[in-house]
């Protein structure tokens, strides 16, 4: 799936020289992937009018995201270190980011609080990578949308059209059915 680029003159946006900074355009905004190099910078160009791509397939993209995100909340984490919600954690952490356990359901999983949802979370989210059944979705994609996460990204297997259009419309980057713990391996050999 491409990506759709708008591209506004500035005197349109009515942005005035004397806007704050997180207010003004991305000064260099990459044509061929449809947004710039850092995720601020691509949520306010998705805000102003751009289209953010589903970035599945996209390695480039991928790429960026990857290098840009420090923190990244993991919903449907599991206490259990059989289950792949834990095991990717762990792998997320030994690679360097911050990862935040989402459940309501458990306190504390080796040590480290656990949050009952991404509003929870006591600072801005990069990535919300998901580990729910695709019915949970909707609500959990409202919650990345309110938490102003850059990223969904839902595990393998699970995949929701209404939650998927709803995170692309809203300017999040979104990669549905597929493993992130996989692709970082893929990209980074």
């Amino acid at each position: 799936m491409g990506c759709v680029i708008t591209v506004f003159p500035v005197e349109k946006l009515n942005i005035a020289a004397s806007s704050p900074q997180w207010l003004k355009l991305p000064s260099k905004v990459d044509a061929k992937l449809g947004y710039t190099s850092s995720l601020s910078e691509t949520k306010l160009y998705s805000k102003i009018g751009g289209t953010m791509p589903n970035i599945k397939g996209d390695d480039g993209a991928l790429k960026t995201i990857f290098s840009n995100s420090k923190i990244i909340a993991v919903v449907g984490h599991s206490e259990k270190s059989s289950r792949a919600s834990y095991q990717v954690a762990k792998f997320l952490q030994a690679v360097g980011y911050r990862v935040y356990p989402v459940n309501p359901m458990v306190k504390q999983i080796d040590g480290q609080s656990c949050y009952p949802s991404l509003e929870a979370i006591p600072e801005p989210v990069d990535i919300v990578n998901v580990f729910r059944h695709p019915d949970y979705l909707p609500e959990i994609v409202e919650s990345a949308i309110a938490v102003q996460a850059a990223t969904l990204w839902t595990q393998l297997k699970i995949y929701h059209p209404v939650a998927e259009k709803k995170a692309i419309e809203a300017g999040l980057n979104e990669m549905m059915d597929a493993c992130i713990q996989i692709e970082y391996r893929r990209l980074y050999r």
